[in-house]
């Protein structure tokens, strides 16, 4: 009996030629791209800070995203975490912006920042972490469970003056979900 290699040949081929590479993993639904501090003089006095974290959202409408901000500061030799969320609804797909502020009193009180992580929430389940660190600096390592924390010190806009004049820039800020 003769033994013809090219018929397993010529299957091993067609089998390979069935796989595929796997799909391309597709982006989050929600994706910090940076985030920023910036002084922000408020209406009627004082100077507060913004944490703005610019993102991109692909569902054409999404409700349910959270931005769960902890911030470390450092004053004096002391560093400490601040932290705040920023929830919203109605938010539409492109390019918006997350914001939380800083007071002037606690700006007096524990400094600026040094460091910030984020982390991204779309319908209860996180979808990224963002860490950045001020320019020039380096935050101590594992900060984020090490240092004193003060929880709801960094404000949803609603909570502060620009909620009448900043509004309209970001998504519709809400409450609790």
């Amino acid at each position: 009996m003769k033994y013809h290699a090219w018929p397993a040949v010529l299957l091993l081929f067609t089998v390979s030629s069935w796989a595929q590479a796997p799909a391309p993993t597709p982006p989050p639904p929600v994706a910090i791209e940076e985030f920023k501090v910036e002084s922000a003089p408020a209406p009627g006095g004082g100077s507060w800070l913004r944490l703005l974290a610019p993102f991109r959202t692909s569902p054409k409408w999404a409700d349910g995203i959270a931005f769960f901000y902890d911030v470390l500061v450092e004053k004096d030799g002391q560093f400490r975490v601040l932290s705040g969320t920023a929830r919203y609804a109605n938010v539409k797909a492109g390019r918006q912006a997350a914001v939380l502020y800083m007071s002037p009193s606690s700006a007096e009180r524990f400094g600026v920042p040094l460091a910030a992580e984020i982390r991204v929430g779309y319908n209860d389940e996180i979808v990224q972490t963002f860490k950045w660190e001020a320019p020039g600096k380096k935050a101590p390592e594992g900060w984020g469970t090490q240092f004193e924390r003060f929880p709801n010190l960094i404000q949803p806009i609603y909570l502060t003056p620009f909620v009448a004049t900043e509004y309209g820039k970001y998504p519709d800020a809400i409450s609790s979900q």
